[in-house]
């Protein structure tokens, strides 16, 4: 099983407990960890290595790739590395996992790790509801079915990016549509690949707050407890703002995150 991260030296602690979730949840896999990187110290490297038990390759993104994009703080350049990995991950890779730091898996990722993309270039989850779809498709000037993808969860199909995987266009996108652009990495995947991408279970692959509050809303899941996805979800999501290592969390899914760290501080990690 082939794992992508990128990130910079902010997200490290995050990330080693993604890391650790990931090993707990998936003991019985041959798991090798790629870090597509550029702010990333070299004691964050080593940290990352310990962690991976020496199975982790750093790739050095380079800048000639990608200039002039927009950046801001919540947004760091790295967000746009994922988009890259064709270009970058070893051509023996026929198929590879993006995994945002800020997540925990808590159940097995066999399923999804296997699961046939039948043509599609990648699996991912969308969060987004009809209307904000259609306001995504207005306002990117996409098709009105294109699915609004979340990009902290890519399951990549390597063998066909290759052949299909264009740099010049992402780039050209992003010069192109730099005003318009709220979410940026999504807001570019969703434009170039959204039509391209089989669509998973957000409950099961991709499951956020957010997602829990407007599909409850709409009566969607109604019944949904801790106990139901415990048994049932892969992938506990902390995309946004409302990160459980912040005091102001506001939800009850920090509760996974939190079980992560005490099990990886327990267990004497580092």
């Amino acid at each position: 099983m082939n794992l992508l991260m990128t990130l910079d030296d902010h997200y490290l602690q995050p990330c080693t407990v993604m890391m650790h979730s990931v090993l707990s949840a998936n003991r019985s896999a041959d798991i090798s960890f790629y870090v597509i990187y550029e702010n990333l110290s070299k004691d964050s490297r080593e940290t990352l290595r310990r962690y991976a038990h020496d199975k982790i390759t750093f790739l050095p993104f380079p800048d000639s790739l990608l200039s002039q994009c927009p950046t801001s703080k919540r947004y760091p350049k790295e967000m746009y590395f994922r988009l890259f990995a064709p270009e970058l991950l070893p051509d023996s890779l026929d198929r590879i996992l993006y995994l945002d730091p800020d997540l925990v898996v808590i159940n097995s990722l066999s399923d999804l790790y296997s699961m046939d993309f039948e043509g599609s270039s990648f699996i991912a989850a969308t969060h987004v509801q009809k209307f904000f779809r259609k306001f995504n498709a207005h306002r990117l000037n996409l098709e009105e079915n294109t699915p609004y993808i979340n990009t902290g969860v890519l399951l990549m199909n390597l063998e066909v990016l290759r052949k299909e995987h264009s740099g010049d266009a992402i780039r050209s996108y992003i010069r192109e549509n730099r005003r318009k652009l709220l979410l940026p990495d999504q807001d570019v995947f969703t434009a170039l690949y959204g039509q391209k991408t089989k669509i998973a279970d957000a409950s099961l692959y991709n499951l956020g707050e957010t997602y829990l509050i407007t599909h409850k809303m709409t009566g969607q899941m109604t019944d949904i407890s801790l106990d139901w996805i415990r048994q049932n979800t892969v992938i506990v999501h902390y995309y946004g703002k409302n990160k459980p290592w912040k005091k102001d969390y506001k939800g009850f899914l920090d509760v996974f995150y939190h079980e992560a760290l005490s099990d990886m501080e327990q267990q004497g990690v580092s």
